[in-house]
């Protein structure tokens, strides 16, 4: 609102893939905005209302207003979605579902910033109101991920268990009073099983032409600089 106050002529605003459902559908341009009717915690629900109420504003913008979606975001420094997952491989109780081979697109920070840039920086994007799902487009697999992770941090890789087994598990902890699914239990829900069984199928909104333009980091290469920096920091020396 403040942005079409001030009239600016370009702005961004920074949401995420999981505002709609990659996991269960197959995403497409023409349902990009075909929101999750009952998100799981606060933080999804603030970016799909944000996400609404930009498209209420959207007339009322003069310039042009970009929506980012993207990918899980690692790189140096950045381990918001990481830090709890690199302790669970170096203590060997990290656990994959099945046989890992569910997707999980990444995207470099790096490569947000120069993507930013470009598309602030071309004469015009159209249409004028635009969504962009950033991620780089190799397929990439749980398995692919934290294997590499694993041998990068000189630990065993991740166990396998089957689905059926952590499904049963989820549904076993749903029953019980919210005030006892405490700690890690309070995650283990069916929707979270289903997610991290099947994955984030992104290919059907990956052919943006300015993202096809950029040089993206493969993710052997940045999840090698992470882990780089990683084991650099301060309270990782000191261990």
């Amino acid at each position: 609102m403040q942005a079409a106050r001030l009239r600016v002529r370009r702005a961004v605003f920074f949401s995420t893939i999981s505002v709609v459902d990659h996991v269960g559908q197959k995403i497409t341009r023409e349902n990009l905005r075909a929101y999750i009717t009952n998100p799981h915690d606060a933080y999804l629900k603030s970016k799909i209302d944000a996400e609404k109420e930009l498209v209420r504003l959207q007339p009322e913008f003069p310039g042009r207003l970009s929506i980012i979606r993207p990918a899980f975001i690692y790189g140096p420094g950045n381990y918001a979605v990481w830090s709890e997952a690199l302790e669970l491989i170096v203590s060997g109780k990290m656990t994959l579902i099945g046989d890992g081979s569910a997707r999980l697109p990444l995207i470099y920070a790096e490569d947000i910033a120069h993507y930013v840039e470009a598309l602030l920086r071309q004469p015009f994007y159209p249409p004028s109101w635009d969504i962009h799902v950033l991620a780089h487009p190799e397929p990439t697999t749980m398995r692919d991920v934290f294997d590499f992770l694993a041998g990068l941090l000189g630990a065993s890789r991740p166990k396998r268990v089957p689905y059926w087994a952590v499904r049963l598990a989820s549904l076993t902890a749903s029953l019980l009073p919210a005030p006892l699914r405490v700690g890690r239990l309070r995650l283990l829900t069916p929707a979270r099983v289903r997610q991290y069984s099947r994955g984030y199928d992104l290919s059907g909104v990956l052919d943006d032409p300015l993202l096809a333009r950029q040089t993206l980091t493969g993710h052997r290469e940045g999840l090698a600089r992470m882990i780089e920096d990683y084991l650099g920091q301060p309270s990782r020396r000191a261990a």
